[in-house]
C-alpha cells in the first residue's frame, strides 16, 4: 500500500485508489477524510446494523463505488451501479 500523505491528514491508500483517481488527490483526501465518514455515521450505522457486517467495512465499500464511479465518469449511472446488497445475505 501506498502512503498519501497532506500537510492536514496522514492515512494509508490502496494503490487502487490512486489508479482510479490519479489526477484527484483532492478527492482520495474526500474519500479518506473524517468528514466524509462522520456525514456516513448514521447510514453506514443503520446498514452495518441490518447486513450484520462492521461499520468501517460499509464505508470502504462506499469510497470503493464512488472511486469506481468518477473513474468510470459515470454521471447518469447507466454504466454502473451498486449491488443489492440482498443478493449477497439471506434477508426477508
Amino acid at each position: 500500500m501506498a502512503s498519501t500523505n497532506t500537510p492536514t491528514q496522514s492515512y494509508t491508500v490502496h494503490p487502487g485508489y490512486q489508479f482510479l483517481l490519479p489526477r484527484n488527490p483532492k478527492g482520495i483526501d474526500f474519500l479518506f477524510s473524517a468528514y466524509f465518514s462522520e456525514t456516513l455515521k448514521v447510514p453506514v450505522a443503520s446498514l452495518a446494523i441490518r447486513y450484520n457486517i462492521i461499520e468501517s467495512t460499509v464505508i470502504e465499500e462506499f469510497r470503493r463505488f464512488l472511486a469506481i464511479k468518477a473513474f468510470t465518469v459515470d454521471e447518469n449511472a447507466d454504466k454502473i451501479s451498486p449491488s443489492l446488497l440482498s443478493m449477497y445475505f439471506n434477508i426477508t
